[in-house]
């Protein structure tokens, strides 16, 4: 599959910016979590939080990898997600879930809790797609 067909996610300048993002530092206190963020299409990311820190982002995975959370969809889904100015029902995971075939799961009890954290780690990965995309 070509490149430019697959997601790219700069994985650390996401972290960095994940860990430098005040309003994440609050919604993520405390969490600890292992969340795969994949496309129909096999394009795989794996995020560590321990303790409210990204400790880890890294593209792909080496078989081993379990996660405690879930997010990922139709490829074209998370195009729109990553938009800079994303369409109705694709500004965040949740409604992208009910209206444009993204899915969440694993952990929904951590999940639930920190939603608002992982809505951060979304609003960071936007910024940082569109921002290497310039």
């Amino acid at each position: 599959m070509p490149e430019e067909d697959r997601l790219v996610i700069p994985v650390d300048a996401v972290r960095d910016g994940v860990n430098r993002d005040p309003e994440f530092a609050i919604a993520g206190r405390f969490w600890n979590a292992r969340i795969r963020f994949y496309t129909n299409e096999a394009d795989e990311y794996f995020m560590q939080i321990e303790k409210g820190m990204v400790t880890d982002f890294r593209k792909g995975t080496d078989g081993y990898q379990s996660s405690t959370i879930y997010v990922g969809g139709p490829r074209a889904t998370w195009r729109a997600i990553l938009e800079p100015m994303p369409k109705r029902f694709c500004n965040d995971f949740f409604p992208a879930a009910i209206h444009a075939g993204m899915r969440l799961g694993g952990d929904l009890s951590s999940l639930y809790a920190y939603y608002g954290a992982l809505q951060r780690i979304a609003a960071v990965m936007r910024a940082e797609v569109n921002r290497s995309r310039a």
